[in-house]
Protein backbone atom coordinates (compact mmCIF):
# COMPACT_ATOMS: atom_id res chain seq x y z
CA UNK A 1 0.00 0.00 0.00
CA UNK A 2 1.75 3.15 -0.90
CA UNK A 3 1.45 6.35 1.40
CA UNK A 4 1.87 10.31 0.12
CA UNK A 5 2.96 12.96 2.85
CA UNK A 6 0.59 16.16 1.47
CA UNK A 7 2.37 19.21 0.21
CA UNK A 8 6.24 18.14 0.73
CA UNK A 9 6.89 15.63 -2.34
CA UNK A 10 7.52 13.11 -0.03
CA UNK A 11 6.62 9.59 -1.20
CA UNK A 12 6.90 6.68 1.21
CA UNK A 13 6.24 3.72 -0.52
CA UNK A 14 6.03 -0.42 0.65
CA UNK A 15 5.86 -1.41 -2.99
CA UNK A 16 9.48 -2.11 -4.73
CA UNK A 17 7.65 -3.16 -8.04
CA UNK A 18 5.12 -0.21 -8.43
CA UNK A 19 7.60 2.36 -7.60
CA UNK A 20 10.30 0.76 -10.42
CA UNK A 21 8.38 0.61 -13.01
CA UNK A 22 7.27 4.32 -12.31
CA UNK A 23 8.99 6.12 -15.17
CA UNK A 24 7.49 8.91 -14.18
CA UNK A 25 9.59 9.64 -11.03
CA UNK A 26 11.03 13.43 -11.39
CA UNK A 27 14.67 13.57 -12.61
CA UNK A 28 16.82 14.38 -9.34
CA UNK A 29 14.85 11.96 -6.96
CA UNK A 30 16.32 10.65 -3.84
CA UNK A 31 15.66 7.51 -2.81
CA UNK A 32 16.21 5.72 0.75
CA UNK A 33 15.41 1.94 0.80
CA UNK A 34 14.92 0.04 3.84
CA UNK A 35 14.80 -4.32 3.84
CA UNK A 36 12.50 -5.52 6.50
CA UNK A 37 12.40 -8.95 5.67
CA UNK A 38 14.50 -11.21 2.87
CA UNK A 39 16.82 -10.21 0.29
CA UNK A 40 17.31 -8.03 -2.74
CA UNK A 41 19.55 -7.66 -5.53
CA UNK A 42 19.92 -4.72 -7.66
CA UNK A 43 21.69 -4.00 -10.67
CA UNK A 44 22.99 -0.32 -11.10
CA UNK A 45 26.04 1.38 -12.79
CA UNK A 46 27.42 -1.59 -14.02
CA UNK A 47 27.82 -3.12 -10.40
CA UNK A 48 25.45 -5.74 -8.51
CA UNK A 49 24.66 -4.71 -5.01
CA UNK A 50 23.01 -7.22 -2.82
CA UNK A 51 20.55 -6.30 0.26
CA UNK A 52 19.94 -7.91 3.59
CA UNK A 53 17.06 -8.04 6.39
CA UNK A 54 17.99 -4.50 8.07
CA UNK A 55 19.81 -3.05 5.37
CA UNK A 56 19.50 0.32 3.91
CA UNK A 57 20.10 1.39 0.42
CA UNK A 58 21.17 5.13 -0.04
CA UNK A 59 20.59 5.96 -3.80
CA UNK A 60 21.25 9.50 -4.85
CA UNK A 61 19.93 11.10 -7.94
CA UNK A 62 22.96 9.97 -10.38
CA UNK A 63 22.10 5.98 -8.90
CA UNK A 64 20.82 4.21 -12.06
CA UNK A 65 19.17 1.35 -11.17
CA UNK A 66 18.33 -1.59 -13.72
CA UNK A 67 17.30 -4.81 -13.09
CA UNK A 68 16.42 -6.51 -9.80
CA UNK A 69 15.83 -9.44 -8.53
CA UNK A 70 14.17 -10.40 -4.29
CA UNK A 71 13.20 -13.48 -2.47
CA UNK A 72 9.91 -14.11 -2.09
CA UNK A 73 9.49 -13.09 1.54
CA UNK A 74 11.01 -9.53 0.21
CA UNK A 75 9.57 -6.79 2.56
CA UNK A 76 10.36 -3.07 2.53
CA UNK A 77 9.96 0.94 3.26
CA UNK A 78 11.04 3.33 0.55
CA UNK A 79 11.51 7.35 0.95
CA UNK A 80 11.29 9.12 -2.42
CA UNK A 81 12.08 12.70 -1.90
CA UNK A 82 12.19 15.07 -4.65
CA UNK A 83 15.24 17.33 -5.21
CA UNK A 84 13.42 20.01 -4.94
CA UNK A 85 11.98 19.64 -1.65
CA UNK A 86 14.81 18.18 -0.23
CA UNK A 87 17.31 20.50 -0.89
CA UNK A 88 16.63 22.88 1.71
CA UNK A 89 16.35 19.83 4.22
CA UNK A 90 18.91 18.40 3.36
CA UNK A 91 21.40 21.55 3.52
CA UNK A 92 19.99 22.57 6.68
CA UNK A 93 21.34 19.30 7.87
CA UNK A 94 24.53 19.42 6.43
CA UNK A 95 25.13 23.29 6.98
CA UNK A 96 26.10 22.23 10.82
CA UNK A 97 28.90 19.38 9.44
CA UNK A 98 32.16 20.76 8.25
CA UNK A 99 32.69 17.51 6.81
CA UNK A 100 29.08 17.23 4.29
CA UNK A 101 31.31 16.89 1.29
CA UNK A 102 32.84 13.76 2.67
CA UNK A 103 29.57 12.09 4.13
CA UNK A 104 28.33 12.85 0.19
CA UNK A 105 31.50 11.02 -1.19
CA UNK A 106 31.30 8.48 1.27
CA UNK A 107 27.16 7.57 0.20
CA UNK A 108 28.28 7.44 -3.28
CA UNK A 109 30.67 4.87 -2.98
CA UNK A 110 28.92 2.77 -0.41
CA UNK A 111 25.53 2.42 -0.86
CA UNK A 112 24.35 -0.17 1.42
CA UNK A 113 24.50 0.41 5.24
CA UNK A 114 23.60 -2.41 7.86
CA UNK A 115 21.27 -1.23 10.57
CA UNK A 116 21.85 -2.12 13.92
CA UNK A 117 18.75 -2.96 16.76
CA UNK A 118 18.34 0.90 18.01
CA UNK A 119 18.46 2.14 14.22
CA UNK A 120 15.65 -0.47 13.08
CA UNK A 121 13.65 0.50 16.20
CA UNK A 122 13.67 4.19 15.04
CA UNK A 123 12.50 3.91 11.50
CA UNK A 124 9.83 1.23 12.91
CA UNK A 125 8.90 4.54 14.77
CA UNK A 126 9.10 7.29 12.08
CA UNK A 127 7.05 4.52 9.77
CA UNK A 128 3.96 4.83 13.05
CA UNK A 129 4.36 8.44 12.80
CA UNK A 130 4.13 8.69 8.73
CA UNK A 131 1.09 6.30 8.98
CA UNK A 132 -0.36 8.89 11.68
CA UNK A 133 0.44 12.29 10.19
CA UNK A 134 -1.29 11.37 6.58
CA UNK A 135 -4.73 10.42 8.10
CA UNK A 136 -5.43 13.93 9.00
CA UNK A 137 -4.01 17.22 7.74
CA UNK A 138 -3.98 19.98 9.66
CA UNK A 139 -2.84 23.98 9.35
CA UNK A 140 0.51 22.40 9.94
CA UNK A 141 0.60 19.85 7.89
CA UNK A 142 3.68 20.99 6.27
CA UNK A 143 5.79 21.68 9.07
CA UNK A 144 5.35 18.67 10.18
CA UNK A 145 6.17 17.17 7.09
CA UNK A 146 9.13 19.01 6.68
CA UNK A 147 10.10 18.21 10.45
CA UNK A 148 9.77 14.57 9.96
CA UNK A 149 11.98 14.75 6.88
CA UNK A 150 14.54 16.32 8.37
CA UNK A 151 14.48 13.66 11.45
CA UNK A 152 15.12 10.99 8.97
CA UNK A 153 17.91 12.75 7.09
CA UNK A 154 19.65 13.13 10.23
CA UNK A 155 19.21 9.96 11.39
CA UNK A 156 20.59 8.60 7.76
CA UNK A 157 23.29 11.34 8.58
CA UNK A 158 24.69 10.12 11.95
CA UNK A 159 24.19 6.42 10.41
CA UNK A 160 26.67 7.38 7.55
CA UNK A 161 29.37 8.72 10.61
CA UNK A 162 28.99 5.61 11.82
CA UNK A 163 29.49 3.80 8.93
CA UNK A 164 32.74 6.14 7.82
CA UNK A 165 33.95 5.80 11.50
CA UNK A 166 33.94 1.85 11.46
CA UNK A 167 35.74 2.32 7.80
CA UNK A 168 38.30 4.41 9.14
CA UNK A 169 39.54 1.76 11.78
CA UNK A 170 39.54 -1.27 8.79
CA UNK A 171 42.79 -1.28 7.28
CA UNK A 172 41.30 -2.50 4.10
CA UNK A 173 38.96 0.32 3.49
CA UNK A 174 40.19 3.17 1.83
CA UNK A 175 39.39 6.87 3.09
CA UNK A 176 37.28 9.34 1.63
CA UNK A 177 40.15 11.63 0.78
CA UNK A 178 42.38 8.57 -0.50
CA UNK A 179 38.94 8.10 -2.68
CA UNK A 180 39.33 11.33 -4.28
CA UNK A 181 42.96 11.23 -4.88
CA UNK A 182 42.38 8.06 -7.01
CA UNK A 183 39.36 9.88 -8.98
CA UNK A 184 40.45 12.25 -11.71
CA UNK A 185 42.61 15.45 -10.76
CA UNK A 186 39.11 17.70 -11.65
CA UNK A 187 37.41 15.85 -8.32
CA UNK A 188 40.52 16.97 -6.26
CA UNK A 189 40.00 19.88 -7.76
CA UNK A 190 36.62 20.74 -6.75
CA UNK A 191 36.94 18.87 -3.48
CA UNK A 192 39.39 21.80 -2.84
CA UNK A 193 37.05 24.09 -3.96
CA UNK A 194 34.21 22.94 -1.65
CA UNK A 195 36.71 23.51 0.95
CA UNK A 196 37.27 26.99 0.74
CA UNK A 197 33.05 27.72 0.57
CA UNK A 198 32.62 26.07 3.56
CA UNK A 199 35.14 28.31 5.24
CA UNK A 200 34.48 31.23 3.39
CA UNK A 201 30.82 31.18 1.98
CA UNK A 202 29.41 33.88 4.25
CA UNK A 203 31.99 36.22 3.27
CA UNK A 204 33.10 35.24 -0.66
CA UNK A 205 30.68 34.84 -3.56
CA UNK A 206 33.13 35.93 -6.05
CA UNK A 207 34.50 33.07 -8.87
CA UNK A 208 37.86 35.02 -9.34
CA UNK A 209 38.70 35.25 -5.78
CA UNK A 210 38.10 30.98 -5.16
CA UNK A 211 39.85 30.69 -8.54
CA UNK A 212 43.14 32.55 -7.22
CA UNK A 213 43.18 30.63 -4.03
CA UNK A 214 43.04 27.45 -6.13
CA UNK A 215 45.80 28.98 -8.48
CA UNK A 216 43.58 28.26 -11.91
CA UNK A 217 41.85 30.43 -13.72
CA UNK A 218 37.93 31.10 -13.26
CA UNK A 219 37.65 29.27 -16.74
CA UNK A 220 39.15 26.29 -15.48
CA UNK A 221 37.09 26.34 -12.32
CA UNK A 222 34.15 26.64 -14.41
CA UNK A 223 34.83 23.60 -16.35
CA UNK A 224 35.81 21.57 -13.23
CA UNK A 225 32.30 22.55 -11.67
CA UNK A 226 30.18 21.79 -14.86
CA UNK A 227 32.52 18.46 -15.74
CA UNK A 228 31.71 17.53 -12.07
CA UNK A 229 28.10 18.49 -10.92
CA UNK A 230 26.99 19.98 -14.29
CA UNK A 231 26.40 23.22 -12.74
CA UNK A 232 28.91 27.08 -12.82
CA UNK A 233 30.42 27.94 -9.90
CA UNK A 234 28.00 30.63 -9.52
CA UNK A 235 25.40 28.56 -9.70
CA UNK A 236 27.10 26.45 -6.52
CA UNK A 237 28.05 29.57 -4.60
CA UNK A 238 24.57 31.22 -5.22
CA UNK A 239 22.70 28.18 -4.13
CA UNK A 240 25.24 27.63 -0.72
CA UNK A 241 24.90 31.72 0.08
CA UNK A 242 20.87 31.44 -0.34
CA UNK A 243 20.45 27.88 1.24
CA UNK A 244 22.28 29.75 4.55
CA UNK A 245 20.46 33.06 4.26
CA UNK A 246 17.14 30.94 4.12
CA UNK A 247 18.27 29.03 7.35
CA UNK A 248 19.17 32.65 8.84
CA UNK A 249 15.29 34.35 8.16
CA UNK A 250 13.69 31.24 8.96
CA UNK A 251 15.65 29.92 12.42
CA UNK A 252 16.96 33.96 14.09
CA UNK A 253 15.19 36.94 15.37
CA UNK A 254 18.17 38.89 13.14
CA UNK A 255 17.03 41.87 10.91
CA UNK A 256 16.95 41.46 7.46
CA UNK A 257 19.84 44.20 8.33
CA UNK A 258 21.93 42.25 10.47
CA UNK A 259 21.49 39.44 8.09
CA UNK A 260 23.01 41.27 5.01
CA UNK A 261 26.30 42.20 7.46
CA UNK A 262 26.15 38.90 8.36
CA UNK A 263 26.43 37.75 5.04
CA UNK A 264 28.72 40.54 3.79
CA UNK A 265 26.35 42.24 1.99
CA UNK A 266 26.77 46.50 1.69
CA UNK A 267 23.13 47.04 3.03
CA UNK A 268 19.71 45.66 3.16
CA UNK A 269 18.78 47.19 -0.39
CA UNK A 270 21.69 45.30 -2.04
CA UNK A 271 21.06 41.87 -0.11
CA UNK A 272 17.51 42.08 -0.74
CA UNK A 273 17.79 42.99 -4.38
CA UNK A 274 20.66 39.61 -4.57
CA UNK A 275 17.71 37.58 -2.34
CA UNK A 276 15.09 38.23 -4.99
CA UNK A 277 16.85 38.06 -8.15
CA UNK A 278 17.86 34.75 -6.78
CA UNK A 279 14.75 33.30 -5.70
CA UNK A 280 11.92 35.18 -7.59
Amino acid sequence: MEKIIPFKNIRVSNDLDSLMRNIALPMGTVMVIMCKQGRLRIEADRQGYEMHEHDIMLCMPDFLAGSYLYTPDFKCLIFCVQQEAINDVVYSCLRAENNWYDKLQYIRHHHIIHMNGHQIALYDAYEQLIDLHIRKVSPYQDRISDALAQAIIFEILYMVEESMRKSENDADSPSIPEIINNKSRLNQLFYRFVQLLEANHTSRRSVRWYADQMAITPKYLTYICKQVTGKTPTDVINSIAIREIKLLLLNTNDTVKEIAYTMNYAGASSFCKYFRLQTG
